[in-house]
């Protein structure tokens, strides 16, 4: 089953252009290994964190491909997501291929990536998701002409716990925070009452890269 490869890379030093040569050949090596093609991205609020976004054909390919990866830098972490590879990749996450939107655009495609990780006690997952797909209109009025892509996390931190990763696309910072402040968002923050936590990262894509 395929599946969207989530890393996150810690620099020991801040991001110059003497190490995207190396992050190009890392880049490389991963598309060529896993057949699909692999962005890497600068998190807004913590310029020290790279995060790399990619489809494998199945968790296992990319384990045997894991020693490889572990040589771009120590205390890199990384988890899979289930789900259909990304929509800018193969087809879309939560939709057939042909129940997708031809007008709508990759989020991956967009200016600024919302990166949001929901964590959820494993009995909640069910009640999360209805009220996810009962809400989700709001959230897609908002980013408008990019999709809203996600998926559950494979490897669970602890057997009770799950995580729900969603991608979505921004012309800024300033429209996903302004988001905050309208009327709709009353129903859509309706879903926290359904989480243990959730954390919120916005992402820059790597020029070069």
């Amino acid at each position: 089953m395929p599946c969207t490869e989530l890393a996150l890379l810690p620099l020991t030093t801040p991001l110059s252009p003497h190490l995207i040569p190396k992050l190009q050949i890392a880049k490389h090596v991963l598309e060529t290994a896993a057949g699909y093609p692999c962005y890497f991205y600068q998190q807004v609020e913590n310029p020290s964190y790279i995060y790399i976004v990619g489809t494998w054909d199945s968790p296992q390919h990319h384990e045997r491909f894991i020693p490889s990866v572990q040589n771009l830098g120590r205390g890199i972490r990384m988890w899979h997501l289930q789900c259909d590879a990304l929509l800018s990749l193969r087809l879309g996450i939560d939709k057939e291929p042909e129940e997708a939107d031809s007008k709508k655009k990759s989020p991956f495609s967009a200016p600024i990536i919302s990166c949001t990780r929901y964590f959820i006690t494993s009995s909640n997952k069910e009640g999360f998701r209805e009220k996810f797909d009962s809400v989700k209109h709001v959230l897609a009025d908002e980013v408008r002409e990019y999709e809203i892509e996600g998926g559950w996390r494979i490897e669970k931190e602890a057997e009770d716990k799950e995580e729900w990763v969603m991608f979505c696309g921004w012309k800024s910072v300033e429209r996903h925070l302004g988001f905050g402040k309208k009327e709709g968002f009353r129903e859509w923050r309706g879903i926290v009452d359904w989480v243990d936590g959730f954390e919120v990262r916005h992402l820059r894509r790597i020029e070069g890269l």
